[in-house]
C-alpha cells in the first residue's frame, strides 16, 4: 500500500508526542513493506527566527515532506491564507509528493485532536475520489474549533480512530456514524523504552546515592508543572538526597531558567536521552489536571510503566484504560500536592510495592507497543481496500 500520513506537528523536536507516535507507525509500516510518506508543513524553528525546517528529509529511514511554509496564525479569521494554512496546504502536499515519487496514495491517514482539522484528509477527495481517508483522533483539544460541534464532518472520511471507547460515545452523540469509529490505542516503541540498569545509569549521570524523581513532557499547566516545585520541596524536608529532574519538551521554558533551589533542574528534553533519564529515576510524576490536550493514552506513563519505573500520576477520567490504580501506577487527586508527596514516599520507601507494580506496568505495557498498534491499522487500511 501507498499511505500519506498527514500531520501539523512536525518539527524538529523528536521528543514531541505527536511526531513519536506518528514516526513509530511510520517505521513499522514500512517495516511491513508499505511505502510510507509523512507530509507536514514547513515553518520555522521554534526560537531560531532564521532556520526553517527543511522541504525534505530522512527521519529514522522515513521520508518526510513539508512542500509549503505555513505561518502561525494565532486566532482563526476566514482569510484566504488562514484557509489555506488550515485545511488546504497538506491536500496540495499530498498531489506534490505523488508528483515527486510518480506515484498515487492508497491512504491518506490525517491526525488531530480537533474533529475539523479532519478536513485536511477529506479535501483530498476533490483531487482524487479513490483515496481512502481515515482520520486519528488523539485526544481532545483546548482550542475552541477543537469542540465535538463539528463531529459530524468526520462522517465524510471513511473510518476514524480513537484511543479511548468515552470519546467513541461522545462522537456517537454528536452524530457521527458508528460503524465508521474504530479504537486503536495511542504506540510507544518498547524497544527504545524498556528496562535498563538503574545503577550503572545513575553513575553515568552523577547521580549515585541520590533519589531522582522524573518529570517529562511540556511546561503547561495543564500538565500540572507549577505543582513540581512544592511537592519537591515537601519532599527535601525530610529526604536530602532526593533530586528532581523536568524534562521540557523543546528548549527550556523561561519560567523555569533561574530556579534556585538545589536539586531542582529544569532543562529542556532534546538535549538528553529520555530513555536513559526514564530508567534511572525512581519515580516518575505527572501531576495532569485533565488529559485534554494531551494524548488520551499519555505515552509518557506508559514509556515509564515500559521501563519499570514507578509512576505517580493524577486519577483523571482517561486513566484508567492505560492501567489500574495501585496495580499499574499509584493517583492522587490533581491538586492534592500532599497526597503526591505521600505516594512517592511510599514508592521509595517500600521495595516490595515497586517490584510489584513494576511487574505489573511492564505486562500492561506491552499491549502499547508499536507492533500491536501497526497490526490493527494495517489491518483497518486493507478492509477498507477491499
Amino acid at each position: 500500500m501507498n499511505i500519506a500520513l498527514l500531520t501539523k506537528n512536525f518539527g524538529k523536536d523528536m521528543n514531541e508526542a505527536a511526531k513519536i507516535t506518528t514516526v513509530n507507525l511510520a517505521k513499522d509500516l514500512t517495516k511491513n513493506n508499505h511505502n510510507v510518506s509523512i507530509i507536514s508543513n514547513r515553518g520555522y524553528i521554534r526560537g531560531f527566527s532564521k532556520f526553517m525546517t527543511p522541504s525534505y528529509e530522512k527521519v529514522e529511514g522515513v521520508d518526510v515532506f513539508r512542500p509549503y511554509y505555513v505561518r502561525e496564525i494565532p486566532s482563526f479569521n476566514l482569510t484566504p491564507m488562514t484557509i489555506f494554512n488550515r485545511f488546504l496546504s497538506q491536500p496540495f502536499g499530498v498531489l506534490y509528493v505523488e508528483k515527486k515519487r510518480e506515484m498515487t496514495f492508497d491512504i491518506v491517514h490525517s491526525n488531530s485532536s480537533a474533529p475539523v482539522l479532519a478536513l485536511n484528509s477529506i479535501f483530498c477527495k476533490f483531487f482524487k475520489r479513490d483515496y481512502k481517508i481515515v482520520h486519528t483522533l488523539k485526544s481532545y483539544s483546548v482550542h475552541p474549533l477543537g469542540s465535538f460541534f463539528f463531529s459530524k464532518i468526520l462522517n465524510y472520511t471513511d473510518k476514524v480512530i480513537v484511543p479511548l471507547e468515552s470519546m467513541k460515545q461522545e462522537l456517537i452523540s454528536n452524530g457521527v456514524k458508528e460503524n465508521k469509529i474504530e479504537i486503536i490505542h495511542s504506540n510507544i516503541d518498547i524497544d527504545k523504552f524498556r528496562p535498563m540498569n538503574k545503577e550503572k545509569l545513575k553513575k553515568k549521570y552523577g547521580l549515585s546515592n541520590k533519589k531522582v524523581i522524573l518529570y517529562y513532557g511540556h511546561a503547561s499547566e495543564r500538565k500540572g508543572v507549577p505543582k513540581l516545585l512544592k511537592i519537591y520541596k515537601k519532599l527535601k524536608k525530610n529526604m536530602p538526597d532526593v533530586v528532581m529532574y523536568l524534562l521540557f519538551s523543546g528548549r527550556t521554558h523561561p519560567k523555569y531558567n533561574n530556579l534556585s533551589e538545589e536539586g531542582f533542574y529544569a532543562i529542556g528534553n532534546a538535549r538528553v536521552k529520555i530513555e536513559e533519564y526514564v530508567s534511572l529515576s525512581d519515580v516518575a510524576i505527572f501531576p495532569y489536571e485533565t488529559l485534554v490536550g494531551t494524548e488520551a493514552n499519555p505515552s509518557c506513563v506508559l514509556e515509564c510503566m515500559a521501563s519499570e519505573t514507578p509512576v505517580v500520576t493524577s486519577r483523571v477520567d482517561g486513566m484508567e484504560v492505560i492501567g489500574t490504580e495501585n496495580e499499574h501506577f499509584l493517583c492522587s487527586k490533581p491538586n492534592d500536592i500532599n497526597g503526591f508527596v505521600k505516594n512517592i514516599k511510599k514508592l521509595l520507601n517500600d521495595p516490595k510495592l515497586v517490584k510489584y507494580i513494576n511487574h505489573n506496568a511492564l505486562a500492561k505495557s506491552k499491549e502499547f507497543g508499536i507492533k500491536n498498534s501497526t497490526k490493527k491499522h494495517i489491518t483497518l487500511y486493507e478492509n477498507l481496500l477491499k
